[in-house]
């Protein structure tokens, strides 16, 4: 059925075909044109002429506000700007009968904006574009092209939408549906299309359009009438018929209603209702004078009354029908309303007209088979032209001689290339050999500093492990207690850096520490050094796992000695019940490090003295590491020594 086409101006907006009612003037749009040079803005003057291009455009007039827009965008380099201009441009044309240059100006829009920029206004030019494809004859593309703007739409994040940007992607996205189902219906794929009307007719309803969801609805109505399958077309078109009335469509939508109930209700051979739905329609297309709608109503009513045996009248209707086909130049109406009137003819007896209208019969059938095929002919007209020549210069003398020089000229530049290629390979392997002798270079001398640097290490630590020693045997020959103690302190001290070298030559890493293993063996160390004291004293470890450079491990380990050491020599009484120490480093952020000494004694005295090798050596070793030492007395009881450290070297 073809009564659906008429449809097409409503589903590109309703306001659009009631606007045409009005007969738009020259004056108005000159109104329009004065007020645009009155906005500040550009996007206002385009947003401006757009709505008021959208309400008039069928008018001839419309061209001025297009024109305007052009203007614009001739002096902008907004490239929205210059695509939305060109898109009024092609609905101008199409809308004048002018598709190819519309297709043209489309093609061009939609060059202007780069991938991803303005999608809905993007998408809306490439379902137009797919229309008319669809409408030229060239449906694949058709659909190909609208699938693509589908794409475009479906990639948008429509929670970023807002106001009327956010209504003309729902608008765009329910009338590409709309078409796309048409197209498909087209081609007779009717599953892809009846769910393309799907979703049209629900996105409409959702949005409380039920003028849009029955027009579509009665789109999808008429592909059932297509299938011949009647009984679910009068379903479909009666629910779209009562959402029109619902909507309060325009009179010529409900004239399409009853004229496609009318054909349902014929095929159901339900004649009487079929008549009343044809009269209906009758009366609103001969008020407005609708020669199209007129051809319709008036050649399936003929076959109603050919159906009922009222030939007379079916006579009368079929050549009416006949008259107004040929006057709108329908091609295919004349054929349908000849064939009418041939049915009725030969039911009257009138068998000479009846032999003249079948012979137009056959004649308008063999121009629809001609229209229909021509292209199809003309290609392969042109393809056995192709063949014939091709055949020809075959056998040409010339036509072998030139495939000798390209098959020469082929070898010639498969040898340059293949030369290339052994060029460029021998030069890269020069180059991998030359790199892996280097790095074979480096890495032996790499190899060698490593050692050199291990020897160096394991130098120091039997340096001080002698100093340590010298210290050891002068303590035992020292009678002053005070003396024995300061000796042993400088002992400790010593052996926090033996340590330190002790674990860089055993270890693969030569140029860091572990501070949680280095604080337990310096912890144990010193715990045991004292053990003579009989100080029996609890001390737990907690210590972030971190590799710390030499300059910063070695001041570190001397303040944990000097602190630990206070601990074991200040903080208990020989009466003290619970002798317990905590020892914490954590890495609080990227530049700065925590240590706390936490021990349960008898607390800090209330002065320091300050005077002490200890205290100026912990306070030495702090400015070296932009740190700040801190006591604060601890819960229940005890000391918290906390040190915070700002220059580290994390490996």
């Amino acid at each position: 059925m073809k009564i659906s086409i008429a449809l097409l101006c409503f589903l590109l907006g309703i306001t659009i075909c009631r606007s045409q009612s009005n007969d738009s003037t020259e004056t108005t749009i000159d109104s329009i044109l004065q007020g645009v040079e009155k906005l500040p803005s550009l996007e206002e003057k385009m947003d401006y002429l757009g709505k008021n291009f959208t309400q008039y455009r069928t008018s001839s007039h419309s061209k001025k506000l297009v024109d305007r827009a052009l203007a614009l965008a001739e002096k902008s380099n907004n490239s929205k700007v210059k695509a939305s201009s060109h898109r009024y441009l092609g609905i101008y044309l199409f809308n004048h009968s002018q598709q190819d240059s519309a297709l043209h100006v489309l093609k061009k829009a939609s060059t202007y904006l780069k991938e991803g920029e303005a999608p809905v206004l993007k998408g809306s030019i490439l379902a137009m574009m797919g229309g008319i494809y669809s409408r030229t004859g060239n449906i694949q593309q058709g659909i190909a092209t609208m699938l693509d703007a589908q794409r475009v739409f479906d990639k948008i994040d429509t929670t970023k939408l807002e106001g009327e940007e956010r209504f003309r992607h729902q608008n765009e996205n329910l009338i590409l549906s709309n078409s796309l189902a048409n197209a498909y219906n087209q081609v007779e794929e009717y599953p892809t299309a009846i769910l393309y009307y799907e979703r049209a007719i629900q996105g409409y309803r959702s949005l409380g359009r039920m003028v849009e969801a029955g027009v579509t609805l009665m789109n999808k109505g008429d592909l059932y009438l297509k299938m011949a399958d009647y009984n679910i077309a009068l379903q479909t078109l009666l629910e779209a018929h009562d959402l029109m009335l619902e909507g309060q469509a325009p009179d010529r939508f409900i004239a399409i209603s009853n004229l496609n109930l009318g054909i349902a209700q014929l095929g159901l051979q339900n004649y009487r209702e079929a008549e009343k739905r044809f009269d209906l329609a009758y009366g609103t297309y001969d008020a407005s004078k609708n020669m199209t709608g007129l051809t319709y109503v008036l050649t399936h009513r003929g076959e109603l009354y050919n159906q009922i045996d009222a030939f007379e009248t079916a006579k009368k209707d079929c050549e009416t029908a006949f008259q107004f086909a040929v006057q709108n130049n329908n091609l295919e109406y004349q054929l349908k309303a000849s064939e009418c009137l041939f049915h009725a003819l030969e039911a009257l007896g009138e068998h000479q007209q009846a032999l003249q209208v079948h012979k137009q019969y056959i004649t308008f059938k063999d121009s629809i088979f001609n229209e229909k095929n021509v292209k199809k002919l003309t290609q392969l007209q042109m393809q056995y032209d192709f063949d014939q020549v091709q055949e020809a210069q075959q056998r040409e003398a010339e036509k072998i001689e030139q495939q000798r020089k390209i098959y020469l000229y082929l070898s010639l530049i498969g040898l340059f290339v293949a030369g290339l290629v052994g060029f460029f390979l021998y030069k890269n392997n020069k180059k991998n050999r030359l790199l892996a002798k280097q790095k074979a270079l480096l890495e032996a001398t790499v190899d060698e500093k490593n050692v050199l640097l291990k020897e160096t290490h394991h130098r120091v630590k039997n340096s001080f492990q002698i100093v340590s020693s010298l210290l050891y045997l002068q303590s035992e020959n020292i009678e002053d207690k005070e003396a024995q103690l300061a000796m042993k302190e400088a002992q400790n001290r010593v052996r926090s850096m033996v340590l330190i070298h002790q674990k860089l030559y055993n270890k693969d890493q030569l140029v860091g520490i572990n501070t949680e293993e280095y604080f337990s063996d310096l912890t144990r160390d010193i715990f045991e050094s004292h053990q003579a004291e009989g100080n029996e004293i609890d001390y737990f470890l907690d210590v972030n796992s971190l590799v710390l450079d030499i300059e910063t491990i070695t001041p570190l380990g001397l303040i944990l000695n000097e602190l630990i050491t206070n601990v074991i020599k200040h903080a208990f009484t020989p009466n003290s019940t619970e002798k317990k120490l905590h020892i914490q480093l954590t890495k609080e952020n990227e530049s700065m490090l925590l240590l706390k000494v936490i021990d349960t004694g008898t607390g800090m005295p209330e002065t320091i003295e300050g005077n002490s090798f200890g205290i100026r050596l912990i306070k030495a070793l702090s400015k070296k590491l932009r740190g700040k030492l801190e006591y604060q007395t601890n819960s229940p009881q005890g000391t918290i020594a906390q040190l915070t450290i700002h220059r580290f070297t994390e490996l």
